[in-house]
């Protein structure tokens, strides 16, 4: 195939996941609900125990939730929970459209099973909030971060770099966003619930350690968080999620010798 007609495949590919000719009523209602979640993060609607510093501050949201009992681990989650949904809805828009993709006239029971992908799906990344609580109960991520910002941010984007290359990043990858082979009976809640919670496994698999950047940069850092989420969306765009992950690693492993070379860099 000449390199003319590769670009016209990857342009027709692209344009079907971007703008497809119908956009189903379910992909409508999980970007309205997107556009909500992203309302309620940058607004800091969600209630939550005071904050032992600037809520943008590496560390101050784990503070937050284990320096306040059982309120604090679920006023994080909560926070998490919102902030990871925010953040990955977005990529799931193509699956949703691939979901519904043949039964242009589904009814309550197939909307019921989307709504039950996305409620596990959100449900796996909520989970991997006890992640950064327990590390911080183990140690003082703000603490850490105050005294080597630069060393953590520098060392993670390192560590991003040569994940980025992993044959189980790309087969995680692949795999959060392929829609297996449903019958004419559609989706189910129970069939939802499951394949959702596969979903979001596989998409954790695939994204964690871009996370794990996140929390060291900020939890709640409006900039870090709008990046990584182009970054996730772009990833799962099927015309170059390899090309695209490649680009992510040369990218961030750049950033984090830049980081630990100039740690300056950080503000």
């Amino acid at each position: 195939m000449t390199a003319e007609k590769q670009l016209r495949q990857y342009r027709d590919r692209l344009t079907d996941a971007v703008l497809p000719e119908r956009v189903p009523p379910a992909a409508v209602g999980v970007t309205l609900v997107t556009v909500a979640l992203w309302a309620v993060v940058l607004g800091g609607r969600l209630p939550h125990p005071p904050m032992p510093g600037p809520m943008t501050a590496p560390g101050v949201p784990e503070a937050m939730g284990t320096s306040n009992g059982a309120a604090g681990v679920i006023a994080y989650l909560a926070m998490w929970g919102t902030m990871m949904s925010a953040m990955m809805y977005p990529s799931m828009l193509p699956l949703v459209r691939e979901y519904v993709r043949g039964h242009d006239d589904a009814g309550v029971a197939e909307n019921a099973g989307i709504v039950a992908v996305l409620a596990t799906y959100s449900l796996a990344w909520t989970a991997t909030g006890t992640v950064p609580l327990a590390l911080d109960t183990l140690v003082s991520i703000r603490g850490l971060a105050a005294a080597h910002g630069p060393l953590l941010v520098g060392a993670l984007g390192l560590f991003v770099a040569g994940y980025q290359q992993t044959e189980l990043k790309r087969a995680s990858l692949r795999n959060c966003c392929r829609v297996p082979d449903l019958d004419d009976s559609g989706l189910s809640v129970r069939e939802g619930a499951r394949r959702g919670l596969e979903h979001g496994l596989q998409c954790v698999r695939a994204t964690w350690p871009l996370f794990a950047l996140l929390v060291v940069s900020g939890s709640m850092n409006a900039a870090v968080m709008l990046a990584l989420t182009v970054v996730v969306v772009a990833e799962r765009l099927p015309p170059w999620r390899g090309e695209v992950a490649t680009a992510v690693g040369v990218a961030a492993g750049v950033g984090g010798i830049a980081v630990v070379l100039f740690p300056g860099l950080i503000p």
